[in-house]
């Protein structure tokens, strides 16, 4: 186990890496939303619960009580997509030149989305006073 770390932040950080809020974990996990967020604060143990708790967060007990990152990749591969599972299998094909061109490519896009964003939301209001300007 690493300095610090607790089954309380392991347990939060499972949870918030699958996209789930407290409410969502515990109805997988069939625990009051109290229980979890106990659990996360450090105030109460897993106990008998940490099975259910395991299941739900698609890791191992042990990962939950002793904080295994071997199991934490495993369980964080297991929930990408199989479309991102592609891309990081043909990203880890690559050599690093290529990688690096396509990390600069991937933030060029990225870029021209969001300089795109401002001039879409233009348009469409253009558009909508335009068509109220007809209508009226």
């Amino acid at each position: 186990m690493k300095d610090g770390e607790t089954l309380g932040k392991r347990v939060k950080q499972l949870r918030k890496a699958a996209g789930l809020t407290q409410a969502q974990l515990a109805e997988a996990s069939t625990l009051s939303p109290g229980t979890i967020g106990d659990i996360e604060a450090d105030r109460q143990g897993a106990g008998k619960k940490i099975d259910r708790l395991a299941a739900a967060l698609h890791t191992t007990t042990e990962h939950l009580r002793n904080g295994d990152d071997a199991a934490v990749a495993v369980i964080l591969e297991s929930m990408l997509s199989p479309r991102e599972s592609r891309l990081i299998e043909r990203f880890r094909s690559m050599n690093d030149r290529a990688k690096e061109r396509l990390e600069d490519f991937a933030v060029g896009l990225q870029g021209a989305i969001k300089d795109r964003q401002p001039r879409i939301k233009q348009t469409t209001q253009e558009i909508r006073g335009a068509k109220i300007r007809r209508s009226g």
